[in-house]
């Protein structure tokens, strides 16, 4: 097991404590091979997932509440999103497939 940083508790106890440390923590576990050791990380790579789809469901399902400033936010996150689907081709499939569905 990786020694714990000075001042800062297990992994586990980080989550709640320092989430900045936490996720510092366990990237190194897990750079070391220790994902037994590592704490929350499939919950916390789904809320990841997730996060990526709530601004257009609430603009799909908000029209009144559309306004000038969100729109320039929503360019702004498509610009973010398109570096992100060239990290990641299987997110814009999915965001694909969800679009063709709807």
């Amino acid at each position: 097991m990786l020694p714990p940083r000075p001042g800062k508790g297990s992994a586990a106890s980080l989550y709640d404590e320092d989430f900045f440390e936490w996720t510092r923590r366990n990237a190194e576990l897990l750079r070391h091979g220790k994902l037994a050791e590592a704490d929350h990380i499939a919950e916390e790579i789904e809320d990841l997932g997730k996060r990526d789809q709530r601004a257009a469901v609430k603009w799909m399902f908000q029209p009144e509440r559309r306004s000038d400033s969100w729109t320039e936010s929503i360019v702004r996150e498509r610009i973010t999103l398109e570096s992100l689907f060239e990290q990641s081709a299987s997110r814009r499939n999915h965001v694909s497939e969800r679009w063709d569905g709807s």
